[in-house]
């Protein structure tokens, strides 16, 4: 792509990882927010490496983290995906957050 220059990169500000369990397996969501505190990157680890969970993991981390870098408002996700059920809820693993969640999508 000639004559395309990518503009200076947003260093991370804060963020958090939370772990969770989904039918036994175990999994990690990793957060990283932006200098002015907005949610910028996603990291989602779920399965074992090459698994088809972890690529589908991957992949919605991917494309949720491209939206979040091109000005979708993270509520616009939220609401996309509280509604998709899995086959087990997600087990506390002790964070407040998983806590007030049903789901990982949640």
């Amino acid at each position: 792509m000639a004559g395309v220059v990518p503009g200076p990169r947003e260093r991370r500000a804060d963020g958090c990882t939370v772990e969770f369990t989904i039918g036994g397996v175990p999994g990690a969501m990793t957060t990283g927010h932006g200098m002015d505190g907005g949610l910028r990157l996603v990291e989602l680890r779920a399965g074992v490496h090459g698994s088809e969970l972890a690529g589908l993991a991957d992949a919605l981390a991917t494309a949720i983290t491209l939206g979040l870098q091109h000005g979708a408002p993270p509520a616009a996700y939220v609401d996309a995906l509280r509604r998709l059920e899995l086959d087990a809820p997600v087990e506390d693993e002790g964070h407040p957050l998983v806590e007030a969640l049903g789901s990982a999508p949640e």
